[in-house]
């Protein structure tokens, strides 16, 4: 199980770091990458990326949930983001569905940690008190535009802490 957890983190690291070299910034949203790249072959890979970082990082939590009679509460957020995953290459129109999609898998994967383990679930205090800090300095915007992709990365980080640890 944990093997499955760190072939999905490298996963995530590369891509993303892949990511990050070739447009010289920080992508606005993990999920929101694929609308920057090329029709055709690389919306593909990214699909495929995806589904598979999907199927690594919620199988672990459906094999935890299911000894509780819960399984079906992992496998819901996996399908969720199947449906991010293919969304771009067929319906380009509705970007909206992407995001509604996207925001669902990671509503239901934070319900998947407070039925693993509730106590990963304070990692999420660091939002705010970084709010605050930067309120404090009075400067910029929160999180320079970049909130979507923090909330990404604390759900996604939650997620494998409580599937490793919990």
């Amino acid at each position: 199980m944990i093997v499955i957890l760190i072939i999905s983190v490298l996963l995530v690291a590369l891509y993303v770091g892949a990511t990050i070299w070739r447009f010289r910034a920080l992508p606005d949203s993990i999920s929101a990458m694929v609308y920057a790249l090329p029709e055709g072959g690389w919306r593909w890979l990214w699909s495929a990326w995806l589904a598979l970082v999907g199927i690594l990082t919620f199988a672990p939590v459906v094999e935890i949930l299911d000894g509780r009679g819960l399984g079906i509460l992992g496998f819901l957020p996996m399908a969720l983001l199947m449906f991010v995953a293919v969304w771009p290459i067929f319906d380009r129109e509705h970007y909206r569905w992407h995001n509604i999609f996207g925001t669902a898998a990671a509503v239901v994967s934070q319900v998947d940690v407070w039925l693993i383990c509730p106590y990963w679930l304070l990692l999420w205090l660091l939002m705010p008190s970084a709010v605050f800090m930067k309120g404090l300095r009075h400067t910029g915007t929160y999180f320079g535009g970049k909130g979507v992709l923090i909330a990404e990365v604390v759900c996604y980080v939650v997620l494998i802490l409580a599937a490793s640890f919990g």
